[in-house]
Parts: structure tokens; C-alpha cells; sequence
């Protein structure tokens, strides 16, 4: 523990001091929180969602110096409920209870609640001088008042900048705001719109909320100063619905935010305290997610029929009856799959025939051991054009066999049969005679999951499909027609 009296907290909390080895001190800058709250910060984390629980693109902090740490200052995630913060990002307090599913850019800590698991913290773990900030920004003085404005549902309105009563969009209805203005509140209903200009400024002098599946947006900038008047001390001052999508900047020094259900928000978010409910993401501006990788491709074909030979230089990947192909991605070593939002495996088809009326299926199951590509090929080819290949490579018997050139089993035991993959298949897709262009299968969850690799499994019946390899991709000169890992970050 630091210098300061925390006796009777480490009795009531027992709380746990982190290590004394000091490293770089967190940021000091206000504009670089996406979530700050002056005294105290709960954010749940995601429950049963895979694409939820993010903090990307800032930093989340809690102001407050808490001597007898009764509590502490900033309560994240579960267990059961992970949250991912971004490479590059900090999560700062001086008291902090801190779930095992929660990963960490840096943590800047001086005491964390048991439970939290150390090993998750991806780069930099320290105590630091708190507060954070010793003192905040100005919050505007203003005066709100005058007419009230009501949208209708199904009807729009873009009152001109300036000072106004209430202002009520009702559910469905679309608000437009440009410029300046100051208002008494702010109440945009279910499914209702409120269209921003960028660089706007909006000062609420009472409450600011957001229902159910509403939208504001789309200027990130746009600056919401909320006072809360006459808000209660526990009660929130704004407050967002279910599934509501937020853009912009929300100060309210003295009063509570409400994170919501479901909500992607996009911005910053600074308040007196902050509160979420399950399967928040929280987002800086655009411009601060990374670009998604381009991994490199390996592929082979897998025959029942020649069972020790290997394919991984063939200009097709084969999949039919007694033939099965296999595809992964190098090149995400770097990748936290918690920083993936969607993940889309594209082939592209060269030939398909056999087909019965109507088509066939082809299954992606993901792989649970990773292959050796190997540099053979035979199948489909003119003999001029056959090599056994040498060194290892994958065949229907080993993942990684170690000598092709023999065409004999160089593993042991048999991958396929022993759990080499899932046997529910993550995605399916139908072919049909005379097919050609890209099939795409949605494998988000087995990259969140960690997995880069798929078995290509025809389902029952006739029929057999080509797809592009890496190598008949590159003699077509055309790089596209390669299988591809399509992947979309928060």
C-alpha cells in the first residue's frame, strides 16, 4: 500500500498494493480519456457477446484520491464478463477492482481488490501519483430558456442556433442540430434521430437522454455540456436507452452518466460518475482504430484417395467426395481477437460441377492444430506438371508430415481422426454447377476465439468445387483470387 492511512481498507477491502517498480506516468490529458469520471467509474462488461465489452481509443480514468479506500474508485468487467481496452490505452485510479476477464494496455493503479489476474496487463503495470488531474476544465456558464421545442413523430425539425426551453423529439422523429445552442433539456425518444453538424456545441442545463435505439450523430466533435439541474445526487443526469448509438463529446463535471445497454458510443465521456449496463463499447474518433492486418494465406488439398501426399503448392483447393481442403492465415501474431469485430473467410471458386438440383454445402470447421502447407502437387495436373515436394507438409493422415518426398506416414496417429477439428462447422455455404467468384463465410467467432485456420468439409451427396490456392492465384496474376481473411477492428 502507498503512505497514506489505508489500514481499515485493507481490513474491508483487502485490497492489494501494486508493485513498487515505477515505469512511464499516465497521461495527464483530459482529451485523451474516452471515459473519466471524477469520483467513481462501474463498467460492466460484456455478458454472452463476443463484439461487446470494447474500450477502444482512449484511455478510462477515475480522479479521486480515496485515503481509506472503503471501496474502490473504478469497478470493470467479471470473471464472466470480459472487457478488451485497446493497444496503447491506460487504465488509471488510485483504487481499483479490476475482474479476471478484463485485458489491459497499462495499468496505473495503487491498490487492486483480489481477483484481478496481473497476467492480462499486455505491457506496463505501475503505481502512480494521484490524482490525475489536479484541477478540471471551465464548464461554461449559461442561462437556458424560452420556447420548447416538440418533434412529432415521423416529422423533422432544425430549429436555428439559440436558446430554447425543453426540447422533445418524439420516437421516430429526426432533430438537426448545427451550431450552438443552449437548451433546458434534451429528450430524444424511441427510434428517434438527432442529426449533428460537426464542431456543434449543445449545453443542457437539466437532463440529457437518449431512448431505445436512437441515434445521434454523425459529428464526433460535437461538445454536449450537461449541468444536471435538479437532477438527484444518485440519479443520472444523462442517460442512454437500449442499443443507442451516441457520437460526440459529454461533459458533466458534477453529474452522473449513464453508459446504457448495448450502446456503441463513439466519443468521449467525462462525468462526476459513470455507470454502464452489460455489452457497452466505447469508442474514440474515428481515426484511432488501427488498421485490420492482411495475413498471408496457406492452403492444401487433402485426399483420402492418396492419403501421405501433399497438395500445398496445387493452384486449386479441392473439396468433394473423399477430398478436403485446408486454409489458414500467418501474418496475427500482433492480433488481440478482442479486438476483432467481424472476421469473413473469402474463396474464390474456379470450378464446380456434380452438384444435384438445387446445389450442395461445403462446411468451414475450424481447426484445433495448426499444418504444415508443404510445396507437392499432383492433383488435376498434367504429369509434366507433378511434384512430390520435399521437406513437411500437410496430407489427409498428418498435419505436418514430415518428409513428403516418400509419400509415406511420417506422424503419428491421425489428425483427422482425433479431434483436428470442430464438428459443428462455423459457417456453410451452397454451390451450385457452374459456379465461379468469391464465396464468403462469416468466421467471426472462431477468431475471437483465436482460431486462423478452417477445414473445408463437403456435407452429403455429390459434387465437388475448386477454389483458388495461394500459388493459382499468383499464376493467374492476380493476387485477389487467393483465399482471403477479411477482418473489420473496433
Amino acid at each position: 500500500m502507498s503512505s497514506r492511512p489505508r489500514a481499515i481498507a485493507a481490513i474491508v477491502l483487502a485490497l492489494v498494493a501494486c508493485p513498487l517498480a515505477r515505469a512511464a506516468e499516465p497521461s495527464r490529458d483530459l482529451e485523451e480519456y474516452v471515459l473519466f469520471a471524477v469520483d467513481e467509474l462501474s463498467f460492466k462488461g460484456a455478458n454472452n457477446c463476443g463484439v461487446c465489452g470494447k474500450i477502444l481509443g482512449g484511455h478510462v480514468g477515475v480522479n479521486r484520491v480515496d485515503p481509506l479506500a472503503f471501496s474502490p474508485n473504478l469497478s470493470i468487467g467479471g470473471a464472466s464478463n470480459p472487457v478488451f481496452l485497446g493497444d496503447g490505452t491506460q487504465l488509471v485510479a488510485d483504487t481499483a477492482r479490476i475482474g479476471a476477464g478484463v485485458d489491459v494496455w497499462d495499468l496505473f493503479a495503487n491498490a487492486t481488490q483480489p481477483g484481478f489476474d496481473p497476467g492480462r496487463v499486455r505491457n506496463t503495470r505501475s503505481p502512480f501519483a494521484a490524482p490525475i488531474l489536479t484541477s478540471l476544465p471551465p464548464f461554461p456558464a449559461f442561462v437556458a430558456g424560452g420556447t420548447d421545442v416538440t418533434v412529432a413523430g415521423g416529422d423533422a425539425a432544425a430549429p436555428a442556433p439559440g436558446v430554447y426551453g425543453d426540447v422533445t423529439v418524439k420516437d421516430g422523429g429526426t432533430l438537426q442540430l448545427a451550431g450552438g445552442y443552449t437548451l433546458r433539456s434534451l429528450r430524444v425518444g424511441r427510434d428517434a434521430r438527432v442529426v449533428t453538424g460537426a464542431g456543434s456545441v449543445i449545453q443542457v442545463a437539466g437532463l440529457l437522454t437518449v431512448n431505445n435505439d436512437a441515434v445521434v450523430g454523425p459529428a464526433n466533435d460535437v461538445r454536449f455540456f450537461v449541468r444536471g439541474d435538479g437532477v438527484g445526487h444518485n440519479d443520472n443526469a444523462v442517460s442512454f436507452g437500449r442499443r443507442v448509438e451516441f457520437h460526440g463529446i459529454v461533459y458533466a463535471p458534477t453529474s452522473r452518466i449513464g453508459l446504457g445497454n448495448m450502446t456503441n458510443l463513439f466519443g468521449r465521456f467525462w462525468g462526476r460518475a459513470i455507470g454502464s449496463d452489460f455489452n457497452v463499447n466505447v469508442n474514440g474518433p474515428p481515426g484511432d482504430t488501427p488498421e485490420p492486418p492482411s495475413p498471408t494465406p496457406m492452403d492444401s488439398s487433402l485426399l483420402h484417395g492418396a492419403k501421405n501426399r501433399n497438395e500445398g503448392a496445387n493452384p486449386v483447393v479441392a473439396v468433394g467426395t473423399q477430398l478436403r481442403g485446408v486454409v489458414a492465415f500467418a501474418g496475427l501474431d500482433g492480433l488481440h481477437p478482442g479486438s476483432v469485430k467481424t472476421a469473413t473467410l473469402v474463396l474464390h471458386v474456379a470450378s464446380s460441377s456434380g452438384w444435384p438440383a438445387g446445389g450442395g454445402t461445403v462446411a468451414a470447421h475450424r481447426l484445433l492444430v495448426d499444418f504444415t502447407e508443404g510445396n507437392g502437387k499432383r492433383f488435376g495436373l498434367p504429369s509434366a506438371e507433378w511434384t512430390t515436394g520435399s521437406g513437411a507438409g500437410v496430407t489427409w493422415n498428418c498435419a505436418t508430415d514430415a518428409d513428403v518426398s516418400n509419400e509415406g506416414k511420417d506422424c503419428t496417429g491421425n489428425w483427422i481422426g482425433n479431434g483436428a477439428f470442430l464438428a459443428q462447422p462455423t459457417a456453410t455455404a451452397v454451390h451450385v454447377n457452374g459456379q465461379t467468384g468469391p464465396v464468403v463465410f462469416d468466421v467471426t467467432a472462431d477468431v475471437v476465439a483465436g482460431a486462423h485456420g478452417w477445414m473445408l468439409v463437403k456435407k452429403s451427396g455429390s459434387g465437388e468445387v475448386h477454389y483458388h490456392s495461394k500459388e493459382g492465384a499468383a499464376l493467374l496474376g492476380d493476387p485477389t483470387l487467393a483465399p482471403q481473411l477479411l477482418l473489420e477492428l473496433f
